[in-house]
């Protein structure tokens, strides 16, 4: 028990520090384009839509709030890039969801399908007319300073609609957004639910799986990132992963963290492939983030952010 509560402050602390955070879930607060009818107008207008923050940002947490309707949609996709004033992009945490207008207490809405061709998040059975919030979370290490932020959101035109739905979760601590803790010696599972998955390819069996990282990936997920060189571990496929937090892959990945993306694949026995057919209609989740409660996970939170602005 003592670890758990131990892990419990360290997670918050590290959730809590150094954040900067620009609106919020009432009211949004940074500016998003008006909708777009499909995706190609979205990225042609991507570059117009800049919307400056401000300050610029540094070495911290950023979570910034935008406002959208769904009109007589029932998905939309967005798309986004940060405005760079110095530095490069980094791999480090990256969340994003969907918040009802007014709904703030409930856990939000993660994507249903990633878009790797572009920065590009689509989400699936939303209501017409109907505002959400949108938000994005970024950290930002000292190397990097962000001015703003170019962003728009479209109508989905795709008639691929596999998605990874939601999940329910056994032994796991809720942290914060998608973030978990596992305590010492603890079996946990996590079940996905109201998923769909992509016709099969060639006649083969589609399935669900789970892709495993030690490391946080680039806000984009493509399958160039399944390499050791990034802290990729494996796939688990079926729509129930089980591990054991003192024996499985907290010992493996040696680094007290585990990024798990759910994700559908078109052939059962693809390998790391999820569209073994090209033709595009797979789906991959935002990750779910579990830090094992050890002594290994202090040492890599401890001071990872400073100072903002």
């Amino acid at each position: 028990m003592k670890n758990i509560l131990f892990a419990v402050l360290i997670l918050i602390s590290y959730s809590l520090q150094s954040q900067v955070i620009l609106g919020d879930c009432v009211s949004g607060g940074v500016g998003i384009s008006s909708r777009y009818s499909d995706k190609k107008s979205a990225e042609s207008a991507l570059s117009t839509n800049k919307f400056l923050f401000p300050n610029t940002v540094t070495n911290c947490f950023l979570e910034t709030h935008h406002l959208l309707n769904t009109g007589d949609a029932t998905s939309i996709g967005v798309i986004f890039e940060y405005v760079l004033k110095s530095g490069s992009y980094n791999n480090l945490l990256f969340e994003i969801k969907l918040q009802e207008e007014g709904k703030c207490d409930l856990p939000g809405i993660i994507p249903s399908k990633v878009n790797v061709n572009v920065k590009g998040y689509e989400f699936f059975n939303l209501k017409e007319n109907t505002n959400y919030i949108l938000v994005l979370r970024k950290q930002i290490t000292d190397k990097t300073v962000f001015s703003g932020i170019n962003i728009a959101y479209y109508k989905t035109d795709s008639n691929c609609k596999s998605h990874v739905g939601s999940f329910k979760t056994e032994g796991l601590i809720a942290s914060d957004f998608n973030q978990y803790i596992v305590p010492n010696d603890t079996i946990y599972k996590i079940t996905a639910t109201n998923y769909s998955l992509p016709a099969p390819a060639n006649g083969n069996e589609s399935t669900f799986g789970y892709i495993l990282f030690s490391e946080p990936q680039t806000e984009i997920f493509s399958e160039d990132l399944m390499n050791s060189s990034n802290g990729f571990i494996g796939i688990s496929k079926g729509d129930v992963f089980s591990d054991t937090a003192s024996l499985g892959y907290s010992k493996l990945t040696g680094k007290g963290h585990l990024w798990i993306y759910p994700a559908t694949f078109d052939k059962k026995n693809s390998g790391i492939l999820f569209d073994a057919n090209n033709d595009l209609c797979y789906a991959v989740g935002s990750p779910i983030h579990i830090a094992f409660a050890s002594r290994k996970f202090k040492s890599e939170v401890d001071g990872l952010c400073g100072d903002c602005f």
